[in-house]
């Protein structure tokens, strides 16, 4: 096993820099699992990507499903006018 010559300060710094990684890894995660994330920025060798949890329509979703009335959107802010 190779002898490790870093001070004991360094160590610990060493430490809480891990320790903090790993509170934001879980806390991210644990959003995730919560249902609290939408869609995840990742950047790929290819460039940045955005995926998404849920479909892109599941917030229209949502507003005609809890609408008490109907409604209608003016034609500029159509969902298919905005693609």
């Amino acid at each position: 096993m190779p002898t490790d010559n870093r001070s004991r300060e360094e160590l610990l710094s060493e430490n809480e820099t891990l320790r903090f990684r790993l509170e934001e890894a879980t806390t991210t995660l644990q959003a995730i699992y919560n249902g609290k994330v939408d869609a995840l920025f990742v950047s790929m060798p290819e460039g940045e990507q955005i995926f998404t949890l849920q479909g892109t329509d599941y917030p229209y979703r949502i507003l005609v499903e809890t609408m008490s009335e109907g409604g209608r959107f003016p034609r500029h802010l159509r969902y298919d006018s905005l693609l």
